[in-house]
């Protein structure tokens, strides 16, 4: 990354990686994020019933929608679609809940530890990674609003049907027959609310662990920032000339310097245990969204080639459906990736300082902070998986290889 480019950007000023914070904004109304001062028993309470009027109903009725048509291959793989999805949605919940403390932890390094002793200096690359991780969960968003919103048209122009032709927006069984009047409308309308609410929080659950690992991007830029500029201010042809009189204002000046490379390798040190505390945390949860995208990405499109007679609002649901799990991959990958080059990247701005200005001692902890910095950093998923654009291709190649798998299967049957 040009770290020129990022510095001098026009984006409106806005608070320090609030693309994290407001992803926890979002699981704070939603029952699963509660403030300190909060009474804990009574969001717990709040917690357990946004969960089953929201997320858990439509799970409930996926779930035994499977067991009654077991054996309909048609059925399965239409259920599939969101029955995956909110599998994944409600581990994602499980998780959030169950490592709320180790959480906290990663914020009181954003909000006041040491991440936050240099957001006042580098204020314009803190403000472009916010705005930039505001842009990924918009689109994100958006896709899958739009894959919701085709569904429901479907749904809504099918009221004045024939009981038969009626249409939901998700499949699932009910103890009442839902395509009959007024149940019908009730429930459609039911569904439509409850699926937009669920994908966005799904979708702001995906972009917390996104927001952590955008943190590490912006860290290690800062950190680029300061290795190329140590010594700037002391290092210059004026002072060298100035202090070849005065051996006491030349050791003054290397104890100085020295103590910047000292924090720095502090720094360094910090963003890599941060960035392997976001890894362990969220390790589950976002292998589980790689598994399910992979597989609902291949569904989506099995269902697509299968039926020539859809109708263009199912169409468009479907493609943006396919696009929104594509890009959740994406954007895991693409952070992983940046993760991986900027921490390359370190040695390179370290080797651009003016090092060789500097006295022994400094020249000998620089190499030590090269031989480390040379072994990049990696996140990993189940630990098998590295997020990287590679590991983004491979995945969509193994999609398209399900997908023919399921094709010919189907054809079998």
């Amino acid at each position: 990354m040009d770290i020129t480019s990022l510095s001098n950007h026009k984006l409106p000023k806005i608070s320090s990686y609030y693309n994290v914070k407001l992803t926890l904004l979002v699981n704070k109304y939603f029952g699963y994020w509660p403030s300190l001062n909060v009474n804990q028993r009574f969001y717990a309470i709040y917690t357990f019933f946004s969960f089953s009027l929201t997320i858990g109903a439509i799970l409930l009725a996926e779930l035994v929608y499977v067991i009654v048509y077991i054996r309909d291959f048609n059925k399965l793989t239409s259920i599939s679609l969101l029955l995956f999805t909110n599998v994944v949605h409600v581990s994602k919940i499980q998780n959030l809940i169950r490592k709320r403390k180790q959480i906290r932890h990663l914020l009181e390094y954003v909000e006041t530890g040491q991440f936050s002793n240099e957001t006042d200096k580098y204020e314009r690359i803190v403000t472009y990674f916010s705005w930039f991780g505001l842009f990924h969960y918009a689109i994100n968003v958006l896709f899958g609003m739009g894959a919701i919103t085709g569904w429901s048209i479907i749904s809504l122009f099918s009221v004045d049907n024939d009981k038969i032709d009626r249409r939901l927006p998700s499949d699932g069984w009910f103890p009442y027959d839902p395509l009959k009047s007024p149940a019908f409308e009730l429930t459609c309308v039911y569904e439509i609310i409850i699926l937009h609410v669920c994908a966005f929080h799904n979708l702001a659950l995906d972009h917390l662990t996104v927001g952590f690992m955008s943190v590490v991007c912006c860290q290690f830029v800062i950190l680029n920032c300061n290795l190329q500029s140590i010594g700037d201010d002391v290092l210059n042809a004026e002072n060298i000339k100035n202090d070849l009189s005065n051996s006491l204002k030349n050791k003054e000046n290397d104890d100085l310097i020295y103590k910047r490379l000292v924090k720095c390798v502090e720094d360094h040190m910090t963003i890599i245990q941060f960035a392997k505390d976001v890894e362990n945390i969220f390790n589950l949860p976002v292998f589980l969204q790689f598994l399910e995208s992979c597989l609902v990405i291949c569904v989506t499109a099995y269902q697509i080639s299968q039926d020539s007679n859809k109708g263009t609002s199912e169409i468009l649901g479907n493609f943006s459906y396919l696009m929104c799990m594509v890009y959740q991959l994406f954007v895991y990958c693409w952070y992983g990736n940046s993760i991986l080059l900027l921490s390359e990247s370190v040695v390179q701005a370290a080797f651009s300082g003016n090092w060789w200005k500097s006295s022994e001692r400094y020249k000998r902890a620089l190499r030590l902070m090269m031989v480390r910095a040379g072994r990049p950093l990696t996140i990993t998923t189940g630990n098998l998986l590295t997020l990287s654009l590679s590991t983004f291709m491979g995945i969509l190649k193994a999609s398209y290889s399900f997908f023919t798998v399921l094709q010919s299967t189907n054809k079998k049957i």
